[in-house]
């Protein structure tokens, strides 16, 4: 099993758990379903580039490395994608809109950096699709971190992000011989599983 397609069970669990125990789970269950979600695309690109560079032979570790460490977030996957297949994904389209999203909410818990304009940001646009409740102050103003206000949805919303995205870096796949094997893989990893009753 790879890496991501443990991490993608892991944001699955959380998304479940959010839905289903929201009383004594729910925000934790959010945080965990945003984290494991985004670290599951990380995990896929860092797949990928091992298979592109020491199977395939296509790529330089060198670069890669040097790539890897020169961006970061939404601007990191672009990066990768775009070195290893020639392409990222379509900006302004989904997945990558909501996959920045996911990113900046990701790096605002992680980071402590919830107050930050760039999730604020996120949170306005989240909160008007209806996975946050709006807060009495503005974002950038609590307290505590912007948790408290999510709601079950944003759990299944970074679930199916990070799903979304692993269908559309396979789909950037060359479709050669070499492929098949990693596309069918992550096809089958980041396909959606629906919640049982």
């Amino acid at each position: 099993m790879n890496l991501s397609a443990f991490l993608i069970q892991i944001a699955y669990g959380a998304f479940q758990r959010a839905r289903d125990n929201w009383i004594l789970e729910g925000p934790t269950a959010v945080i965990e379903a945003i984290v494991f979600a985004w670290i599951a695309v990380e995990a896929l690109l860092n797949e990928q580039a091992h298979v592109e560079i020491y199977d395939f032979g296509h790529g330089s570790e060198v670069v890669y490395n040097a790539l890897d460490r020169g961006a970061q977030g939404f601007e990191r996957v672009q990066a990768v994608l775009t070195y290893l297949y020639g392409r990222g994904l379509k900006d302004g389209e989904y997945p990558a809109n909501d996959l920045k999203h996911l990113g900046k909410l990701r790096n605002g818990l992680v980071h402590y950096r919830w107050r930050d304009p760039r999730v604020v940001t996120s949170l306005n646009d989240l909160c008007q699709r209806g996975l946050l409740t709006r807060p009495a102050v503005p974002w950038d103003q609590l307290p505590l971190a912007w948790t408290a206000h999510a709601k079950p949805e944003l759990a299944e919303w970074a679930y199916h992000v990070s799903c979304d995205t692993g269908q559309a870096v396979a789909a950037l796949m060359p479709d050669d011989g070499k492929h098949v094997f990693e596309q069918k893989n992550t096809h089958e990893n980041f396909r959606r599983t629906p919640l049982q009753p």
